[in-house]
């Protein structure tokens, strides 16, 4: 009995290997899409850190104990909007570093200082917009290794304050003619409490307008 041979087409082949391609390119890609958004950096392991924010950026800054060089205890972060810094964790039983908050690279002073026995607020610190934000973590001992310290950083959008000199119904003072008609806040001696509006004649020949009075 004679062995049958299936030949297949070449075209079929190709077609395979471009879909297995394909499929390995976009297991590839997104894992990659996803790592940017979300970042991690320690103290200790990551040097030189200089990173600009971006608003779909979530980045947590760690430590865990361990070495704590000079060259790798700062890191710095650029940003074009509002930057808040949200504590996470913050043990250190036995008092060994100090995490402290720049706002400018030049400055010797730190705005926030903390420690085992002043920890960070629960509320959000932030920071405004273009102002160059540090974090430093200063070792105050080599005791080092029951530290845990996590804080995520991200950009935030703040509303611009509403114009409270504009009526609530957006109206502008409209033109009338024959009398002016104002609404006080605060209304002058004389004034009729029955009424809501003080009124007094104009000459006939004066175009006079009615202007509604937001309340502030």
């Amino acid at each position: 009995m004679k062995e049958v041979k299936h030949i297949v087409p070449e075209d079929t082949v190709n077609f395979k290997e471009m879909k297995t391609l394909v499929i390995w390119m976009i297991f590839s890609i997104v894992p990659l899409h996803q790592a940017s958004e979300q970042t991690v950096y320690t103290f200790g392991q990551n040097c030189s850190v200089v990173i600009t924010v971006n608003p779909e950026d979530e980045i947590y800054v760690l430590y865990e104990g361990g070495s704590l060089s000079s060259a790798c205890d700062t890191f710095q972060f650029k940003h074009n909007s509002t930057l808040c810094i949200t504590s996470l964790n913050h043990d250190d039983p036995d008092c060994a570093v100090e995490l402290q908050y720049y706002i400018k690279n030049d400055s010797r002073t730190p705005e926030k200082r903390y420690t085992c026995t002043n920890r960070p607020d629960e509320d959000d610190y932030c920071v405004k917009e273009k102002e160059t934000m540090f974090l430093k973590l200063q070792s105050l001992s080599y005791n080092r290794q029951n530290v845990t310290i996590k804080l995520r950083i991200k950009l935030i959008e703040v509303e611009a304050p509403a114009n409270k000199y504009m009526p609530s119904n957006g109206a502008y003072p409209t033109q009338t003619s024959g009398q002016q008609t104002t609404n006080f806040s605060n209304e002058p001696a004389g004034y009729n409490p029955s009424s809501t509006t003080w009124n007094y004649s104009t000459p006939q020949d004066f175009s006079a307008f009615t202007y509604n009075n937001p309340v502030s």
